[in-house]
């Protein structure tokens, strides 16, 4: 079965055997930065689009951006493609069916970001072999997806992931082997006294023999609703341009 989810500038087809909208995918989209040289076009690789709602949320904020958008399922790709095709943002959104770890990309990007899956292998007990991949890390750990994305970023790119709290630790582990250096750090949480949940990790490309691999570490929380449970002002806020509701 199929749903409709409306944003103030495109909509949504979802379906139940490909990954739903999140508010996961919403803030990453939302909160992420590009690099900062100015007027010039950049060019972002989504790994494991989905329905394509964070490419399509990025062609939204960002006129000079084009994207690549790549998922190992072809239901997820047919369903991305659709709703790129029904954006007016679909000369700059191209959806591939590919493994990450096979993509080939004739250049580097700027940008690359990813919403990656949460669980462990060992929970799976869906019975779609699709939803199953893009839900639990079977096909694509954290390993493979943060060194190879450092290999196709160019130098000064950024790579943009959200994942859960709990494995901050072990993603900070796998950075420090790579070209890539942590330059910012969002911890999400549901409320103002509440732990981090999740929380999005962006990292500089920046070659092993530069002098400029010092970088230092930018830390914010970001809080999901006040103590009466309504929305807070900054999910209000950064979500203005894109939710109808606000």
């Amino acid at each position: 079965m199929s749903s409709v989810f409306r944003f103030k500038q495109f909509d949504l087809i979802q379906a139940d055997d490909v990954f739903k909208l999140t508010t996961d995918a919403t803030l990453l989209a939302v909160l992420l930065d590009l690099p900062s040289e100015e007027g010039s076009s950049r060019n972002c690789l989504e790994i494991g689009t989905g329905t394509g709602v964070i490419s399509l949320m990025l062609a939204q904020r960002f006129p000079e951006l084009r994207l690549d958008c790549i998922d190992i399922s072809p239901t997820a790709c047919v369903l991305a493609s659709l709703n790129v095709r029904n954006s007016k943002f679909k000369s700059r959104i191209k959806v591939s069916e590919s493994d990450f770890l096979t993509w080939n990309s004739k250049e580097l990007y700027d940008v690359i970001v990813t919403n990656p899956p949460y669980f462990d292998q060992s929970t799976v007990s869906t019975k779609s072999q699709e939803i199953a991949i893009a839900r639990h890390q079977i096909g694509l750990g954290y390993f493979d997806l943060i060194t190879r994305s450092s290999n196709m970023l160019r130098e000064g790119g950024l790579f943009h992931m959200i994942f859960p709290y709990r494995y901050e630790d072990y993603v900070r582990s796998i950075i420090k082997k790579t070209e890539l250096v942590i330059s910012k750090l969002i911890y999400i949480v549901h409320h103002e006294k509440a732990k981090p949940k999740n929380m999005i990790i962006t990292a500089m490309k920046i070659s092993l023999g530069s002098k400029e691999r010092s970088l230092a570490e930018k830390t914010m929380h970001f809080k999901l609703r006040k103590s009466t449970g309504e929305f807070s002002e900054e999910y209000k806020s950064a979500l203005k341009e894109f939710l109808l509701a606000f």
